[in-house]
C-alpha cells in the first residue's frame, strides 16, 4: 500500500476554495473542481495528475515533460502502476503524444508487475490487464511482460473479473467497508464501465459500482463511512472525515465541504452518474434502523478452520452509528473491529477500543511467507503494528455482541500474548466527560448531540495522548459494555447519565464463566458468554447465513447475485446474475 501511495494521489485531503457553500453545487459543479484542481496542481510528477492534465489539455508542454521523466524512471507499484498508466493512456489519450503512447507500451513489455496477494491488487491488476490487451496493438510482436500471448492475456483477465463480479455479488467481499480501500474497487469499475470494449463487462462493472456506492451510502453519516471496517489506516481511524471515501462522499452527495483524492478523478471524467436513490439514502435516511451484513473472511495461509464468513451489525440514526463485527481476526494489521461515529463540529468524532495483538504466527496466518520473514517485512512496513498504542488491527481475542445502539465487548487473552491489556480510544473536544473512579465503573462522555457510556468491567487508567485520550486496562480477561444515544432517544446528558447508572450489569460469573449481563436503559435483557451464546431478552440470537445483507434499504440473499435498494417509494434492482439493472420509481 505505500508504494501505491507514491504513485497515485489517492488520498489529497485538500479542502476546496474554489467551490460555493456545501448544498449548494450540483454533481457536474462538484466533477469540474476535482478536474480543475487536479489538472492544475502542482506536485511532484504524479500519474493521476498528468491525467488530468492531458484529459484536460492544460499545460501540455509542462506535462510531457513531467511524463518522460516519470516513464524514465524504475516502474514501481506492481499492480498500482499497471492501473495506474492504464488511466493516463485511456483518459489521457486525446492530448497524449504518441511516442508517449510507445514509451508505455515498452515498459509494459520490460516492467513485470506481480498480481499482489490482496483482493483490491487482484483487481486492479486484472482490470488493467485487460484494458491492456484491448488497446495495446503490437505486444505480440513486442512481447508482454509475462510472457503470454494477449489472446491468453485477455481471456485470463477476463475470467478472473467474471469470476470475481460473480462470487462478490453472491458470497460477499473480503476487502468490505474500507474507508481507504473500496476507493481502489470503485476506480477499477470506472475505467471498466468507461473503456472495456465487451458490453457484458462494462454493464457487470456499473453494477457493480451500483453495489458498492449502495453499501457505502446506506452507512454515510456527515462524510463518514461509518461502521467496522475489514482495512482502515492509523491516520483516517481516529479522523473518520479524513479517508478516500470521505472525499467520494463529497462529490457524490455534496453535503460536506469538498476535498480531494485521486479516485474522483475517474468518477469526474466519466459519463456514469450514481442513481438519485443512493443520494437520497445517505443523506435523507433519518429513521434509526439496523444493517446486517455477511462477509468472506479472507484467505488463509495457516489456521484453515477459521470461520469461512464473518458478520457486521451496524445500527444507525440521523445523529450517530455503532457498527461492529461479531468478533475474531480477519486482518492483522489493519483490521477495525468496532466503533461508534457522530455528528458533531469535531473532526475526531469515533470512539473504539481494541486488543492490540501482534505476533509472527498472526502475520503468517495471512501472508504467504515464513513467520520470521512475515514478521520482519511486516513489521518494517507498518511500524506500529508491534505496539501496544497502535489505532488498528485484528486479534483472535476479542468477540463483540451488539443489539441495537448498545455493544459488549469480550476478550480472552493468553498469559503468552505480546500485549496483555485492552485500549480504548477517547477523542480530545468533547463536550463533557465524567467517569466513576479508575473502575469497574462507568465512564459518560457528551459531544454535541451525542451520549455514550462505557463500562469497564476491569479497572484502568488514562493516558493522554496528542489526538485523545486512551482508557488501558492491563487485564488478559477484559470486557466493555458500550451504551449510546442521543436527543430524542434521551433529552439531556443528566439524564442519559442517571438512565445508565441506573441500569443492571451483573459481571458476577465474568471471571468464571466469562459472561456479562446488561439491561439497556430501553430495557432490553443481554448475555453475552466469550465462546458461547448471546442472547437478547432470554432467546438466543444467530446471524442469518441466507443473507449478504439484510435492512430496510438493502437486502440481497446468498447466492442470488441480485441487491433490492429500496428507499420511499423508490426501487433500485441489481442483478449481476442475469447482468440486468432495473429502477422501478
Amino acid at each position: 500500500m505505500n508504494k501505491f501511495l507514491k504513485i497515485l494521489p489517492f488520498i489529497f485531503l485538500i479542502t476546496a476554495a474554489t467551490i460555493s457553500a456545501v448544498g449548494q453545487t450540483t454533481y457536474e459543479e462538484r466533477c469540474d473542481s476535482v478536474k480543475a484542481f487536479f489538472s492544475t496542481f502542482d506536485i511532484a510528477p504524479d500519474y493521476f495528475i498528468l491525467t488530468a492534465r492531458f484529459h484536460e489539455g492544460v499545460d501540455l508542454d509542462t506535462a510531457v515533460v513531467t511524463l518522460d521523466n516519470l516513464l524514465s524512471g524504475q516502474p514501481r507499484g506492481d499492480a498500482y502502476w499497471m492501473f495506474s498508466t492504464m488511466a493516463l493512456y485511456l483518459h489521457g489519450a486525446p492530448n497524449l503524444p504518441e511516442q508517449q503512447k510507445k514509451h508505455i507500451r515498452e515498459l509494459w513489455s520490460t516492467y513485470q508487475p506481480l498480481p499482489g496477494r490482496s483482493e483490491h491488487e487482484h483487481v486492479l491488476y486484472y482490470a488493467a490487464l485487460l484494458l491492456a490487451t484491448e488497446n495495446f496493438h503490437d505486444m505480440d510482436e513486442r512481447g508482454w511482460f509475462n510472457g503470454k500471448s494477449t489472446d491468453l492475456n485477455h481471456s485470463e483477465a477476463e475470467t478472473f473479473l467474471l469470476d470475481w463480479f460473480a462470487r462478490t455479488t453472491e458470497d460477499g467481499m473480503e476487502e468490505f467497508d474500507s474507508p481507504t480501500h473500496t476507493g481502489f474497487f470503485l476506480s477499477a469499475m470506472l475505467l471498466l464501465r468507461d473503456f472495456a470494449a465487451d458490453q457484458g463487462v462494462r454493464t457487470r462493472s456499473e453494477i457493480m459500482l451500483d453495489w458498492l456506492l449502495a453499501e457505502f451510502a446506506a452507512k454515510y453519516r456527515d462524510g463518514m463511512y461509518t461502521g467496522p471496517h475489514s482495512l482502515e489506516f492509523e491516520y483516517s481511524v481516529i479522523r473518520p472525515r479524513a479517508s478516500a471515501m470521505t472525499c467520494i462522499g463529497a462529490l457524490l452527495f455534496g453535503d460536506v465541504e469538498l476535498c480531494y483524492t485521486g479516485e474522483q478523478l475517474l468518477f469526474a471524467f466519466s459519463s456514469y452518474r450514481p442513481p438519485d436513490i443512493l443520494r437520497q439514502i445517505a443523506l435523507e435516511n433519518v429513521r434509526p434502523h439496523t444493517i446486517v451484513q455477511r462477509r468472506r473472511a479472507g484467505v488463509r495461509y495457516r489456521n484453515t478452520t477459521a470461520p469461512k464468513y464473518v458478520y457486521e451489525t451496524t445500527f444507525l440514526t440521523p445523529w450517530y452509528a455503532i457498527g461492529s463485527l461479531d468478533g475474531g481476526l480477519i486482518q492483522p494489521v489493519n483490521q477495525h473491529s468496532w466503533d461508534v461515529s457522530w455528528k458533531a463540529p469535531i473532526d475526531r468524532s469515533t470512539i473504539f477500543s481494541l486488543h492490540p495483538a501482534a505476533s509472527p504466527e498472526l502475520l503468517a496466518e495471512f501472508y504467504p511467507a515464513c513467520e520470521e520473514e512475515a514478521w520482519n517485512t511486516l513489521a518494517s512496513l507498518y511500524g506500529r503494528y508491534p505496539t501496544f498504542n497502535k489505532y488498528v488491527g485484528g486479534s483472535p481475542y476479542e468477540e463483540l455482541f451488539q443489539y441495537r445502539n448498545t455493544l459488549i465487548a469480550m476478550y480472552d487473552i493468553p498469559k503468552t500474548d505480546r500485549h496483555k491489556l485492552i485500549t480504548t480510544f477517547f477523542p480530545h473536544g468533547l463536550d463533557a466527560t465524567d467517569a466513576d473512579s479508575t473502575g469497574p465503573g462507568w465512564i459518560f462522555a457528551r459531544s454535541w448531540r451525542f451520549l455514550i457510556g462505557v463500562f469497564a468491567v476491569r479497572p484502568y487508567q488514562m493516558v493522554s495522548e496528542p489526538a485523545g485520550t486512551r482508557f488501558v486496562s492491563p487485564f488478559s480477561r477484559n470486557g466493555l459494555i458500550v451504551q449510546v444515544a442521543s436527543p430524542p432517544e434521551v433529552p439531556t446528558f443528566e439524564d442519559f447519565v442517571e438512565r445508565v447508572k441506573a441500569s443492571k450489569v451483573d459481571t458476577s460469573a465474568f471471571a468464571r464463566k466469562k459472561r456479562i449481563r446488561y439491561t439497556t436503559i430501553f430495557g432490553d435483557k443481554l448475555e453475552f458468554t466469550y465462546g458461547g451464546a448471546r442472547k437478547v431478552n432470554r432467546k438466543k440470537t444467530r446471524f442469518d447465513p441466507d443473507y449478504l445483507v439484510k435492512s430496510p434499504v438493502l437486502t440481497s440473499k446468498a447466492g442470488t447475485g441480485v441487491l433490492r435498494v429500496t428507499f420511499r417509494k423508490d426501487t433500485l434492482i441489481l442483478d449481476m446474475k442475469n447482468v440486468r439493472i432495473t429502477h422501478k420509481p
